[in-house]
Formats: structure tokens, sequence, C-alpha cells
């Protein structure tokens, strides 16, 4: 599939496929002023390529007068994490999006699983981390099983989440698995840095 282009020269704009873009800055005038021993300058056209986009995302920020909630333990995400799930019988797998005072700006239900596995990729939740402009993250899931015992898939997921965020800058604080009664920090049990 080729991209298309939109070339303007001198005013005059045309639409042009991106396999034609090979053409050269001057005219043929010009270089034939040039072979006939000419010494005027050639006059060098300014190419300018606009891209169009097919799909674009768009975020509206919306001012908000009431106090935001503050994250300082991962008892302020399980607690934030219980007040938004209100079907406990699948997992959940959610992504708080901070501001620089961990705040959250913005969470969003990543994924919504079976009874005992919700999947999740990063590109999920690094998608709504750059759109919100959130400076970390703090992701979560419950466990329906009520065990906060996290299981290989949910350590494998969370390495990849970081390595991510390590990439993209925007730094994964923790990982809570929350059940009814308790929860699991995955950084305070690791010892993450």
């Amino acid at each position: 599939m080729a991209a298309h282009f939109r070339i303007n020269h001198n005013n005059s704009t045309r639409t042009m496929n991106s396999r034609k873009l090979n053409t050269p800055a001057t005219t043929e005038s010009t270089q034939s002023n040039l072979a006939a021993g000419n010494s005027r300058r050639p006059r060098i056209r300014k190419t300018v390529i606009q891209d169009t986009f097919i799909r674009e995302a768009r975020v509206n920020y919306l001012h908000c007068d009431h106090a935001m909630f503050k994250i300082n333990s991962p008892a302020d995400v399980a607690n934030f994490v219980r007040s938004i799930l209100t079907d406990n019988s699948r997992e959940h797998f959610v992504a708080l999006y901070l501001n620089g005072q961990h705040q959250v700006a913005a969470y969003s239900i990543v994924s919504i699983g079976t009874a005992n596995q919700a999947p999740v990729a990063p590109r999920e939740v690094f998608q709504r981390a750059v759109l919100t402009g959130a400076i970390s993250i703090v992701v979560a899931h419950n466990h329906p099983s009520e065990s906060t015992v996290p299981s290989h898939d949910d350590r494998a997921v969370t390495t990849r989440l970081r390595e991510a965020g390590e990439l993209l800058g925007i730094k994964i604080l923790d990982h809570v698995i929350v059940a009814n009664s308790a929860f699991f920090s995955m950084k305070e049990y690791d010892g993450w840095s």
C-alpha cells in the first residue's frame, strides 16, 4: 500500500504517489541553462511534504474542581480499584495514569478477562498513557479467587510493562493484585527500585 503525499511547488499543489517522489529539485530549463554555460544560479524549489493520517486520536482535557485522588501507597491503589470495579466475578486489568504529583489524572479498564486471566498488551496500556500525558502508571488487577499470590503470567506481564515503560520514559510504579479484603504489591514484595 503506497502512501500519498501532498507536494507544494510555488503555490501550485498536486498530489502524487510516494513512489514518484524521486524527481529532481531543479527544472529542465535551469538544467539546460547550466549546460549552455549561463552563469545564472538555478532557482531551487522548496518541496513541502504534508503527511495525511487516516486515523487520528483526540483527547479533550476537562477541568475538574474536585480534589483528585492521590496515590501514596498500594492500599490507596487497592481502594481505588475496588471503588471502580462493579463485577468481581472476572479479572479486570486496570491502569491508573498519574500526573507529576501522583494524582490519578485518568484510569482505564484495559482488559476484562475470565475467572482466572485478563490478557493485556503493553500497546493498550501505553497508548492511553501517551494520550493522557501521564508521567507514571500504576497497574492493578483483581483476583476473583480471593488469592493475592501472583501467577507466572502476572509476573511476565509486569516485566513486559516495566520494560516498555523504561523505553517510553513512562515508569510503572507498581502492579497491585486486589482481592475483596486483601492486596499484594509486586513492587514491595520484589523490591523494585
